[in-house]
């Protein structure tokens, strides 16, 4: 499983939690308030973007969004030390649908903004894009590897992205009826302050070159022997699930 950062609902830590100033943070499920540290659900991924957004939890989002399977061992304390620590090949993140106009080159100045200890290392790239999520055709073959072959061959060099920016979707097209696209970046060998630094940079980009709101990964121990296609798309459920949840509590408040 991997790990959702989630800071959508919550009294947004201006810019020292998951680095959210004004942005907000969902996905999986981030639990924090200035009283408390941050936890997240051991499914991983959070989605954030720049909006005006209420500054105070409303704990009926919060139940609907947690309730049904918040049970103990889902979440992860990201101040434990043990957590903290670089995990998984790399340093190395896969671009999962992140829009052509953001480039590599600026990605990289990115990340050595926001995580210079591991750019320092020298940081992988690795795009995929894919014009339809119903369709398993043409699909970069990494995907249907398990995440840590996928990571490992992704590091050394092995696996190379058959990205051309050229090509790349229309990122404002929904894949699937009804459903925003899946925009995901997935980290791989990062601490967690520096994953966390490097997204909060990364995610006002592309909402400033698409209006799309990414989703954020790291690779966990439990995440390693599933298929990497399972994992993005688990993310990207938990992702689209909260956002319909956040704008149905929206669309509440109003009418109230």
């Amino acid at each position: 499983m991997m790990m959702i950062l989630n800071c959508r609902l919550l009294l947004l830590l201006s810019a020292v939690l998951l680095g959210c100033h004004d942005r907000t943070v969902t996905g999986f499920s981030l639990v924090t308030s200035p009283a408390t540290t941050p936890v997240v659900r051991q499914h991983e991924s959070f989605p954030r973007r720049t909006r005006n957004l209420a500054t105070r939890l409303q704990m009926g989002f919060w139940e609907r969004l947690t309730g049904k399977d918040n049970q103990e061992g889902d979440f992860i304390n990201l101040n434990d030390a043990q957590d903290a620590q670089e995990y998984g090949p790399g340093p190395l993140v896969v671009l999962y649908n992140i829009p052509e106009g953001v480039l590599n080159e600026e990605v990289q100045d990115m990340m050595a903004d926001g995580a210079p200890l591991a750019s320092g290392k020298g940081i992988t790239l690795y795009r995929i894009r894919v014009d339809d999520e119903a369709s398993n055709q043409q699909r970069d073959p990494v995907l249907s590897m398990a995440m840590k072959d996928a990571l490992e061959g992704i590091a050394d060099g092995k696996l190379t992205d058959q990205y051309t920016p050229a090509a790349a979707p229309t990122t404002t097209t929904n894949n699937i009826v009804g459903m925003p696209p899946i925009v995901l970046a997935l980290f791989s060998g990062f601490r967690n302050d520096e994953m966390l630094q490097a997204y909060q940079i990364l995610a006002s980009e592309v909402y400033q070159e698409a209006q799309i709101e990414p989703a954020c990964a790291k690779a966990v121990p439990n995440a390693m022997d599933k298929p990497l296609q399972q994992v993005i798309e688990e993310i990207g459920g938990d992702h689209r699930e909260a956002m319909l949840m956040m704008q149905q509590d929206q669309q509440e408040t109003g009418e109230s």
